[in-house]
């Protein structure tokens, strides 16, 4: 069953890879012409201990769609949480800026946030299980 469940995560990982790929590059190619309006609309709705972080990260990558994103991925919004001490309710709040920023591509953002979060979790699955066989654990 693992064995199943590591091979599935594999293909997952290929599938979600592909789908965020074009699902990136088609948001970016779109929005390029709002790319530094939406960009500086994010940095400035961030929380107060993050603004200059997000401010450098999503300045400084190429995919800025994908960068925008990290209060909503999984990881990074641990990162967030627990490491930089920002609360629940500002960055909730981040979320509802971002959501209005995007407006009519919303969905699409939110997809791509899922396809990412999924990849995540399946890494994180083979990583484990493969882990767990070189130990002879299962």
């Amino acid at each position: 069953m693992i064995k199943f469940i590591t091979i599935l995560s594999f293909f997952l990982i290929v599938l979600c890879g592909f789908t965020w790929l074009l699902l990136n590059i088609y948001l970016t190619i779109k929005l390029r012409k709002k790319k530094k309006r939406y960009i500086q609309e994010i940095v400035n709705s961030a929380p107060d201990k993050y603004k200059r972080g997000a401010e450098a990260f999503i300045g400084s990558n190429p995919s800025w769609v994908f960068a925008s994103s990290a209060g909503h991925l999984w990881c990074s919004y641990l990162v967030l949480r627990f490491i930089w001490k920002i609360p629940r309710s500002e960055i909730n709040q981040w979320h509802e800026e971002i959501k209005k920023i995007f407006s009519s591509d919303y969905f699409l953002y939110q997809v791509l946030n899922f396809l990412i979060n999924i990849g995540f979790l399946c890494l994180a699955w083979i990583f484990i299980f493969m882990g767990m066989k070189e130990l002879e654990l299962y």
